[in-house]
Formats: C-alpha cells, sequence, structure tokens
C-alpha cells in the first residue's frame, strides 16, 4: 500500500467554517489566513473576532509552554548524551 496523498481538513471553531488542505499550496495560504494551534482553529473571519481574543491568546501561551518543554527536554536529552559518550 503506498500514500497517494494527504488531505487534512479543518473547522473553524466559531462559525464551523470548513476547510480543505491537500498540498503545500493549500497548506501556504490555509497559514497564512487561518490562526490554528494545539486545541483551536479560527477561520480569517472569526480569528479577528473579539470574542476569540481570549481563546488566542490561551492558545499562544500554550504553544509557547509547549515550545519551551520540547526545548528543555531537547537540551537535555543531549547534554545525558554527551556525558554517557563522554
Amino acid at each position: 500500500m503506498s500514500v497517494i496523498g494527504v488531505i487534512t481538513v479543518y473547522k473553524c471553531d466559531d462559525c464551523g467554517k470548513i476547510k480543505v488542505v491537500s498540498n503545500e499550496t493549500d497548506e501556504a495560504v490555509f497559514s497564512a489566513e487561518w490562526f490554528t494551534a494545539l486545541t483551536k482553529e479560527f477561520c480569517p473571519d472569526c480569528k479577528g473576532k473579539v470574542s476569540n481574543q481570549a481563546a488566542i491568546l490561551a492558545e499562544e501561551k500554550r504553544r509557547d509552554a509547549f515550545k519551551a518543554l520540547f526545548v528543555t527536554t531537547s537540551s537535555a536529552q543531549k547534554e545525558a548524551n554527551h556525558a554517557v559518550a563522554h
């Protein structure tokens, strides 16, 4: 069996608008227009709504914390690997 393509379907968490992404061009347009994070997606019309700004800020904090954890874990693993090698 071979994977010929991957189709990702996103749904706005506010209005329910659907966006289908099936190639790199679609992904680039989607990333530029939509807000997407770990648990929320908002379409271009909804990401600017005041009512969604708290959710967007919370998602950005969650994403930053996740990135910081990954960097810390990655650095600790590199140090451990270095210590074992020497």
